[in-house]
C-alpha cells in the first residue's frame, strides 16, 4: 500500500514539475522574435500583475477588504494585458489598457489609506515614469497630461472633501502600508532602469555592429563589382581588336555572359538582402510543385558549358529518396529553386575536386533538402558565424574567394519564411552538407 502511495505521489511530483517547466515557456515562447521595448512591455503585465496579487495579501492585512477586491480585478486586467499583447501584438492597446488600469487602482488606494499621506504617490511616480518609457510623441503628451489631472483631482478631493478618505487604523499600519508599497514600486523601477540600461547597451552593440557591417559591405562589395566589370570591359575590348576568329569570339561572349550573370546575382541578392533588413521581404506564392522539376531546373542551372569549364574536376548530380506518390506538394516552387541554388553554388564555390550532390528526401511531414560537397569543410565554432551578413571564408590556403556573403543569409530567412530551418554539418578538410527543411502538403498526382 505504501508502495502505491510513494508511486503516485512520485507522479505527482514529476507532473509538476513538468508543470512549472513547462508555464514559463508558455508564457515566454518566441520571445527572442520580439524587439527589446516590445519584451519588456511584455513582461511588465506579468511583474505588475505578481505585484498586485502581493498587495491584495496587505489589503486583507489592514482590514480593507474593498480594495483586496479591486486589487484582484485589477492583477486579472494586467494578465489580460500581457495576452493582448502576447497573441494579437496590440502594444499600444496593451499599454493604454495597463496606464488606464493603474490610475483607477490608484484612485481606490488614494481614497481608502489615507491619500497624500498613504501608499499612492509611489505608484503615481512609476506611473509617470512607464508612460514616458513605452509612449512616443502625442500619445505620451496625453499619458502624463491624464496623470496629472487625476492627480490634480485627487488632491482637490482631499482638500475639499476630507471626509471621503478614509484613515488607517493606526500609525503602525501607515508606515507598514507605505514601507511595503514602496519596496514593490521600488523593484518595479529597478526593472524599468535595468531595462533602459540595456536597450542603452544593445543600441551601442547594434551600432557597433552596423559599423563592421558596413566596413565589410564596402570591402566585399567593391571587390565584387570591381572583378565582373574587369572581365566585361576586358573581353568586350578584345572583341574589338583584329584577327579574332569566331571561335576566340565565341569564348569570349561566354566569359562576358558569365561575368553578366555574375554581375547579375550580385545586385539580386543585395535587393533581397535590403528587403530582409527592412522588414519588407517577398511574401509567399504557394503552388503545386514536382520534385523532379525542382531538380531538373536547378540541375540543368549548373550544367552549362561555363560550369563545366570552371568545375570540371568536381562531379556534379542530384539524387532524390522521393516514392512516385510523394513527388508533388505545395510550397513556393521559385523559393526552394533559390535556396539550392544558393547552396550549391556555395559548395562548388568550396569544393575543388570531388562531387557535388544535392537532393530531397522524405521525414513525416517535412521535406528534406541537401546539398552535399566534397569541399574545405568549416570549423565546427564557424557554424553559426556563416549565416550572419557578409560573413564569408576570406583566405583559405592563401586562396581568395569570390562572393559578398550574402548567398547563405538570403536562404536562412527564404527557409525561415517557409516555415522550414536551416542547418550545417561539417568539419573542417572534410566537406559539408546543408540542410534545410519545408512543411509537406502533398497535393494529389499530377498525370
Amino acid at each position: 500500500m505504501s508502495r502505491l502511495t510513494v508511486g503516485k505521489d512520485w507522479r505527482i511530483a514529476v507532473t509538476w514539475r513538468n508543470v512549472t517547466k513547462k508555464f514559463p515557456d508558455f508564457l515566454f515562447k518566441d520571445f527572442q522574435t520580439y524587439s527589446l521595448e516590445q519584451r519588456y512591455l511584455a513582461l511588465i503585465p506579468c511583474i505588475a500583475s505578481l505585484l498586485t496579487f502581493i498587495s491584495i495579501s496587505v489589503c486583507i492585512f489592514l482590514h480593507n477588504d474593498y480594495t483586496a477586491v479591486v486589487c484582484l480585478v485589477s492583477s486579472v486586467i494586467y494578465a489580460i494585458s500581457y495576452f493582448v499583447i502576447r497573441f494579437r501584438k496590440a502594444y499600444r492597446l496593451a499599454a493604454w489598457i495597463m496606464i488606464l488600469n493603474t490610475l483607477v487602482l490608484v484612485d481606490f488606494i488614494w481614497f481608502q489609506f489615507e491619500g497624500s499621506k498613504g501608499a499612492a504617490l509611489p505608484i503615481i511616480l512609476v506611473l509617470m515614469i512607464a508612460v514616458m518609457m513605452f509612449f512616443q510623441k502625442a500619445e505620451k503628451f496625453v499619458g502624463i497630461v491624464l496623470v496629472l489631472v487625476n492627480l490634480s483631482f485627487l488632491l482637490y478631493a482631499e482638500l475639499s472633501y476630507p471626509a471621503l478618505i478614509r484613515p488607517y487604523s493606526s500609525n503602525v499600519d501607515r508606515i507598514l502600508d507605505i514601507f511595503i508599497t514602496s519596496l514593490m514600486c521600488g523593484i518595479f523601477m529597478m526593472y524599468l532602469i535595468s531595462g533602459i540600461l540595456k536597450s542603452y547597451h544593445q543600441e551601442k552593440i547594434n551600432a557597433e555592429n552596423a559599423s563592421k557591417l558596413k566596413s565589410a559591405f564596402l570591402a566585399n562589395i567593391s571587390h565584387e563589382i570591381r572583378t565582373p566589370m574587369n572581365a566585361i570591359m576586358g573581353f568586350s575590348s578584345l572583341l574589338t581588336q583584329d584577327g579574332v576568329n569566331s571561335e576566340e569570339r565565341n569564348l569570349y561572349n561566354k566569359y562576358i555572359t558569365s561575368s553578366c550573370q555574375v554581375f547579375s546575382n550580385l545586385i539580386n541578392n543585395i535587393i533581397d538582402i535590403s528587403e530582409i533588413e527592412s522588414k519588407q521581404f517577398k511574401r509567399i506564392h504557394n503552388s503545386n510543385c514536382s520534385a523532379n522539376d525542382i531538380l531538373q531546373y536547378v540541375y540543368e542551372y549548373f550544367r552549362n558549358d561555363d560550369w563545366h569549364h570552371i568545375y570540371h574536376e568536381v562531379e556534379f548530380y542530384p539524387a532524390s529518396g522521393l516514392s512516385d506518390g510523394d513527388i508533388y506538394f505545395e510550397t513556393d516552387c521559385t523559393m526552394i529553386k533559390q535556396v539550392l541554388i544558393n547552396l550549391i553554388d556555395n559548395a562548388l564555390k568550396f569544393t575543388h575536386k570531388g562531387y557535388v550532390k544535392f537532393g530531397i528526401k522524405k521525414k513525416q511531414q517535412e521535406l528534406l533538402f541537401f546539398v552535399k560537397d566534397t569541399g574545405i569543410g568549416i570549423p565546427a565554432d564557424k557554424h553559426h558565424y556563416i549565416f550572419e551578413s557578409f560573413s564569408k571564408v576570406t583566405q583559405v590556403n592563401n586562396k581568395l574567394y569570390r562572393g559578398a556573403g550574402l548567398g547563405l543569409t538570403i536562404s536562412q530567412n527564404l527557409v525561415e519564411l517557409l516555415g522550414g530551418r536551416i542547418w550545417i554539418e561539417s568539419e573542417e578538410h572534410q566537406g559539408s552538407v546543408f540542410y534545410f527543411t519545408v512543411p509537406y502538403k502533398q497535393v494529389a498526382v499530377q498525370v
